[in-house]
C-alpha cells in the first residue's frame, strides 16, 4: 500500500518538474508575443496546442514513474486520478476568477505570465480528462513487474 501511494507522489512530483522545465523553455522561445493574443493574457492558440502537447506527454511519464515504482498498472490508474481531481479543481477555480481581460503591457516574465495567463474555459475542462487518459497511457509503456 505504502508503495503504491509513493508511486504516486513520485509520479506528479515528475510530472511537475517535466511540466515546469518545458512550460519555461516553451515561454522563452515564444516569448509574450507568441505565448499570448495581442495586448491580453489570453493565451494564443500556438500556447494551447503547446500546452496540451507538454501536458499529455508529462503526464504520460508520471504514469510511466508510477507503474515503474509501484510495479502494477493499477498506479497508473490512481496517478490518472488524482491527476483528474486536481486538474479539475484547478479548473473550476479559473472559472471561478473569471477573465479579467487585463491588458498585457510591456514586458511580461515568466513569473507574471504564470499568474495572469488565461486559457479559455473549454481548455481548463479538458485538460483533466486528458491528462487521465494520458496517465493510464504512460501505465501501459511499462509492463508489470
Amino acid at each position: 500500500m505504502i508503495r503504491n501511494i509513493l508511486s504516486v507522489i513520485a509520479a506528479y512530483i515528475v510530472m511537475a518538474i517535466c511540466m515546469f522545465l518545458t512550460y519555461t523553455l516553451f515561454y522563452l522561445a515564444l516569448g509574450a508575443d507568441g505565448a499570448f493574443k495581442p495586448g491580453l493574457y489570453n493565451v494564443s492558440n500556438r500556447w494551447l496546442l503547446g500546452s496540451f502537447v507538454i501536458g499529455f506527454v508529462s503526464v504520460v511519464i508520471g504514469g510511466y514513474i508510477a507503474v515503474l515504482i509501484a510495479k502494477h498498472t493499477k498506479a497508473a490508474l490512481w496517478y490518472g486520478i488524482v491527476v483528474l481531481a486536481l486538474t479539475l479543481l484547478v479548473g473550476i477555480l479559473a472559472y471561478q476568477k473569471g477573465n479579467p481581460h487585463e491588458a498585457r503591457i510591456g514586458i511580461v516574465d515568466n513569473s507574471a505570465a504564470m499568474q495572469k495567463a488565461q486559457n479559455p474555459t473549454w481548455f481548463n475542462f479538458l485538460i483533466p480528462f486528458t491528462g487521465f487518459f494520458a496517465a493510464l497511457v504512460g501505465g501501459k509503456l511499462r509492463k508489470e513487474g
